[in-house]
């Protein structure tokens, strides 16, 4: 009994248990010790409560449930105010250390399954969570899941991994980003359709801005107020950035724009690069289908007399065409209409221009394809 006691005392320095009536040690049959106020302890140790019989301790407290605080100096490298190990093998779920908060807070409360904070301890290495991924098994330092989802089964090695969404409020900085594009992860695979890619591109309107922190509500103080979810100072606020309005962009690509659960819309700036691709790639398919110039370089750069021959080939959709003839200043000289489709020539001749160097166009339904010089001698 003296023994017991004195494990009472002990713990009873370690632990603050506000006690709601009169408790008082009690001893099992079986050994297990409980500081209780009625039943039986079902655990070894049972403080405020009867306990649980898979738990070694169990402790109930009204404030706060167990406090620990390590004081005094040491040598070593490591210390710690709590410290929790597993060593069981062949177990399903293997947890060093559990937090769980999810039931009784108040309107405006917060709830924290685990809370870490340091601070001014040393320079550059404060951390208020730390996870590292040891061994040479697959994992990750720090898993963040939305349901409790356990069942992902993490193929190599990372720092972090996250099942689910992830929001940051201020600047995310990588040496990199890859977004995924297996075709294995992929269905509904289709070309992109020409006519939306090129006129749609054309349509949107890029514009120069300063961003705007977001703001919420502060909770659980005396007063409500609002608070910003960012450092206004920081470069990503001080700093113009150039991009699209995503109400505009969602009129003409949806798909390109996402809503968040407080109606804020977001850009996936990045499915932008195929649209230009497709948009080069038609312009390029454009520009070879309405004019194919054919001329010598004898028929370009220096002619005798004052007549020269430009040698052509228009596709038959090409509805109007014609050469255009300018000084060197640009001012327009002459312009012959080209009646004929396919491959062909124009006569440049009784043109009342003196010897010199000028300019010819090729213009193909209001579009120049082409310029080159045209020297005209006596």
């Amino acid at each position: 009994m003296r023994k017991l006691l004195l494990a009472a005392l002990f713990f009873g320095a370690l632990i603050k248990v506000d006690l709601v009536q009169a408790q008082q040690v009690k001893v099992a049959s079986n050994g297990y010790v409980g500081i209780l106020s009625s039943g039986t302890p079902l655990s070894p140790l049972s403080i405020g409560c009867n306990g649980v019989n898979s738990q070694k301790v169990a402790i109930t407290g009204e404030t706060m449930g167990l406090y620990s605080l390590r004081t005094g100096t040491g040598s070593g490298d490591w210390y710690h105010a709590i410290s929790g190990d597993n060593n069981v093998v062949d177990m399903k779920w293997n947890v060093g250390v559990r937090g769980n908060a999810s039931t009784g807070i108040i309107i405006g409360g917060r709830a924290f399954g685990v809370l870490g904070t340091a601070g001014n301890a040393t320079s550059g290495y404060n951390y208020g969570v730390f996870g590292s991924l040891t061994g040479s098994g697959n994992g990750a330092g720090v898993v963040g899941s939305i349901d409790y989802n356990l069942g992902s089964s993490i193929q190599g090695k990372y720092a972090g991994y996250f099942y689910g969404n992830v929001l940051s409020t201020g600047t995310m900085s990588a040496s990199s980003y890859i977004t995924t594009s297996d075709k294995r992860l992929k269905k509904n695979i289709a070309t992109i359709d020409k006519s939306n890619a090129l006129n749609g591109l054309l349509s949107l309107n890029p514009v120069e801005y300063n961003l705007i922190p977001r703001t919420h509500k502060s909770k659980g103080d005396s007063a409500s107020i609002e608070v910003a979810d960012a450092d206004e100072k920081s470069q990503a606020f001080q700093k113009k950035h150039f991009g699209l309005i995503a109400q505009e962009l969602k009129a003409i690509y949806p798909d390109l724009v996402y809503e968040d659960s407080e109606g804020y819309l977001a850009i996936n700036y990045t499915g932008i690069i195929p649209l230009l691709i497709q948009s080069v790639k038609e312009l390029k398919e454009e520009l070879n289908t309405k004019v194919t110039l054919n001329t010598s370089a004898a028929d370009l750069k220096s002619v005798v007399s004052t007549s020269a021959t430009v040698s052509y080939s228009l596709n038959n959709n090409v509805t109007s065409a014609s050469v255009i003839i300018f000084d060197m200043q640009g001012k327009l000289l002459k312009s012959i209409p080209v009646t004929g489709r396919g491959k062909g020539s124009v006569l440049i001749s009784d043109v009342p221009f003196t010897p010199g160097m000028y300019i010819y166009s090729i213009v193909a339904d209001g579009s120049e394809v082409e310029s080159k010089r045209l020297v005209l001698t006596n």
